[in-house]
């Protein structure tokens, strides 16, 4: 069974309370009893609860950092983020440096990652992906 790596929007349909999401994920708890994400992800929803000044959802979600993986950038998710930059630039195509840092954490560690953004993901060759909101996915 392979560990999924959530990205941002993924994780904050989660919090929201997404009906599919919170199946899947929940689903997904009961095998590997904590979630991954990456470090780049812990930055954006700080960023975001910092923005509007709210104490409580950052505290509620640091708790939830403490209790989940954070896959941190090393020098190989480095090194293939900046294969994918070049990749993508190459084609004519362009992702934002957090979507490719996230990208390059999935592949390194061999997760897949849970997305709900397709349209930019799907233009990285070697990232295995899916989507807990539109597919139905099975774990085992």
């Amino acid at each position: 069974m392979t560990k999924r790596l959530l990205d941002t929007d993924i994780l904050s349909y989660y919090f929201k309370g997404m009906e599919k999401v919170v199946k899947t994920g929940n689903e997904y708890l009961d095998l590997f009893s904590c979630f991954c994400i990456s470090s780049i992800t812990v930055f954006e929803i700080l960023s975001g609860y910092k923005k509007i000044k709210n104490k409580q959802k950052e505290d509620l979600f640091l708790r939830f950092c403490q209790e989940n993986e954070i896959v941190s950038l090393g020098q190989n998710e480095v090194e293939k983020a900046a294969i994918i930059q070049v990749e993508l630039n190459q084609s004519g195509m362009s992702l934002n440096i957090p979507d490719i840092f996230i990208a390059s954490s999935a592949i390194v560690n061999d997760f897949i990652l849970v997305t709900n953004n397709e349209g930019h993901f799907s233009r990285i060759s070697g990232l295995k992906w899916e989507n807990w909101v539109k597919q139905d996915i099975k774990l085992i």
